[in-house]
């Protein structure tokens, strides 16, 4: 299933999505790191334009080229990009991630910023603010510097969603996503940070941000070719999703998607 019809625009978009390759189990290359001059050309070439990012704000000029292993903020998103573009799809139903989000990332006045720090957010790792029909999502340098590997992967799905408000395609509405509700439960109780309920798939598609990381960590976790490290973190967020993230829990939900809260 395409992610475009997750984030509720494939109809009102009128797009045609391909349908991925169907790959068997252990087809695709194990997810490995590429070199840093590899991650320098795809940034610079690829990334920078499929995910619409601010080279100001990125502080990356059209000759520049970042270095690898540290907390450069540049290194940071190239890498998250190339995660989504690495976890293709395994199953004909499963999204490509990399392209639906891009193609999400390329409507009208979207774009990735960055910020030191947000001044009403201070805590923030990332945040999407929206200006009229404009969105800009933004890494702060908490999430550059975060401990988690794969964190800034999957909060770029997470805010992708967030983008959705009060767009139009070819002169068409698209739906707008339903943002976080207040927290009735877990560490965020009085917070606007929780989806409403964890559900099956057909209904967790029109939940806000909280749903849709859910949905790729699923995927992430049960990829064959996702690194352990990926899996684990994947597994550790699934269980923090479950337990503060979402007002309410369907009957056999934490069974069916085989997750546990945290203890």
């Amino acid at each position: 299933m395409s992610l475009l019809k997750y984030y509720g625009v494939e109809q009102a978009m009128k797009l045609v999505v391909l349908v991925p390759a169907i790959c068997l189990l252990g087809c695709l290359p194990a997810l490995a790191e590429p070199s840093c001059e590899v991650l320098n050309d795809l940034y610079q070439n690829k990334y920078i334009e499929d995910f619409s990012i601010n080279r100001g704000a990125f502080d990356f000029g059209r000759e520049a080229r970042f270095d690898c292993g540290g907390f450069d903020r540049n290194f940071i998103m190239a890498r998250a990009i190339h995660d989504l573009e690495t976890l293709k799809p395994v199953k004909g139903d499963d999204p490509d991630y990399y392209s639906d989000v891009s193609q999400v990332m390329n409507l009208p006045n979207n774009m990735m910023s960055y910020v030191d720090a947000l001044v009403h957010w201070p805590d923030a790792e990332a945040r999407t603010m929206h200006e009229g029909p404009a969105s800009a999502i933004f890494y702060t340098d908490r999430m550059i510097r975060s401990r988690e590997r794969f964190r800034p992967t999957y909060s770029l799905v997470h805010e992708a969603r967030h983008t959705l408000k009060h767009k139009e395609f070819n002169g068409q509405p698209i739906p707008d996503e339903p943002g976080h509700v207040l927290c009735t439960r877990g560490k965020h109780q009085g917070k606007r940070a929780c989806d409403a309920r964890l559900s099956k798939e057909d209904e967790l598609v029109w939940g806000s941000g909280n749903s849709h990381e859910f949905l790729f960590l699923i995927f992430v976790r049960d990829h064959p070719n996702a690194s352990k490290q990926i899996r684990r973190e994947a597994r550790e967020q699934l269980s923090y999703l479950a337990t503060h993230m979402f007002n309410a829990l369907d009957p056999g939900i934490l069974h069916y998607y085989g997750v546990e809260l945290e203890r």
